[in-house]
């Protein structure tokens, strides 16, 4: 390392990520791969023209489509509020403008890129370079926070279905399993955020000129500090909430384009379950697990596999759809000059 250099161009250089090792260009392959392959499985289970005449026939239904749109839209936006208020409790203010642009570039980058993950990533790429040098790693924790809690909140939305649906999830081992995992998931949640707010980490901040504390250690410390603010965490549950309510009632929506008798209850107990599934990033996108997810789960309340197809296709355009705003908002950023941004309080 450079001994004349600056201790900020030090923390810079250090920070610059490494360049993919061949190894992760094949893992990354594989991936794109079994999402292929399980797409054409399932294209081998299912009538191709079935599904072209059922997506056809949605189009045919544009009250439907546009009142997903609407829906989808409305999720995405209670999920922008949710992590400009994180941002705001660690003492980023980041106007929502800012804010929205950010979160919007990652839905772009979940459509068209990495899935989730890369949207994430992008998020924190983003708040990292708006945010002043020694708030860098509480800002781009932020991102896993909302993420986390977002997370938790779907879990929750599941398990209380699961609880209403008990006969549908206990009929058979199609659901029988994810119904499991959902309880599991959520209690493991619960516990690791009891244990942060009984056995905290030590907060103590590095005195200047010491060794930068880890980036692992000060995203510890934001979601601590953010799970004894009862107040914002419940606001954040709620928006999280909406965030899944609004998006299943597009689920519907799109569904009720291809299916009339399409019943909103069954899409409220199978799609969140759908979402926590297909968030695992074992394909770019979730490519061919979301659509087998839609088919299988689907197939327990009488509903087609091409039909189920077809709605997976919706909702994943209605994505789309949104995730080209967020290539506007790509095109048209520019960072802020004139000042070094905000800085967390802590």
């Amino acid at each position: 390392m450079d001994q004349h250099a600056t201790p900020e161009e030090q923390k810079t250089k250090r920070a610059a990520p490494a360049p993919p090792r061949p190894a992760q260009r094949v893992f990354k392959l594989l991936r794109f791969l079994v999402g292929i392959g399980l797409l054409v499985w399932l294209f081998l289970e299912i009538n191709p023209a079935q599904l072209g005449a059922e997506v056809r026939g949605a189009f045919g239904q544009p009250g439907w489509l546009l009142l997903g749109l609407l829906f989808t839209g409305l999720g995405l936006l209670t999920g922008v509020i949710r992590w400009q208020r994180i941002l705001a409790a660690e003492g980023l203010g980041l106007p929502f403008k800012r804010v929205f642009q950010f979160a919007f570039i990652g839905q772009f980058f979940n459509a068209f890129a990495f899935g989730a993950c890369g949207g994430d990533v992008a998020r924190g790429y983003y708040i990292y370079r708006e945010t002043a040098a020694g708030s860098r790693a509480e800002a781009g924790t932020t991102v896993i926070v909302d993420r986390g809690i977002g997370l938790v909140a779907l879990l929750a939305l599941c398990c209380g279905m699961i609880a209403w649906r008990l006969d549908l999830f206990t009929a058979q081992v199609q659901t029988r399993l994810p119904a499991i995992l959902m309880v599991a998931l959520l209690g493991g949640a619960i516990l690791g955020g009891l244990v942060l707010l009984f056995f905290p980490p030590p907060m103590v901040r590095e005195d200047a000129g010491e060794a930068e504390t880890s980036v692992s250690r000060r995203s510890v410390w934001v979601l601590t500090r953010f799970l004894n603010r009862p107040k914002e965490l419940t606001i954040a549950l709620l928006l999280s909430l909406g965030n899944a309510a609004f998006l299943t009632f597009a689920c519907w929506a799109f569904g009720r384009a291809i299916l009339s008798e399409l019943a909103i209850a069954d899409v409220f107990a199978l799609f969140p379950v759908i979402t926590v599934l297909a968030s695992v990033p074992l394909t770019p996108g979730a490519i061919g697990i979301r659509e087998n997810l839609f088919a299988v789960l689907f197939a327990t309340v009488g509903i087609g596999e091409e039909s189920a197809f077809a709605m997976s296709i919706l909702v994943y355009l209605g994505g789309v759809f949104w995730s080209a705003v967020g290539g506007l908002c790509f095109l048209t950023y520019k960072r802020r000059t004139g000042d070094a941004g905000p800085t967390a309080s802590g």
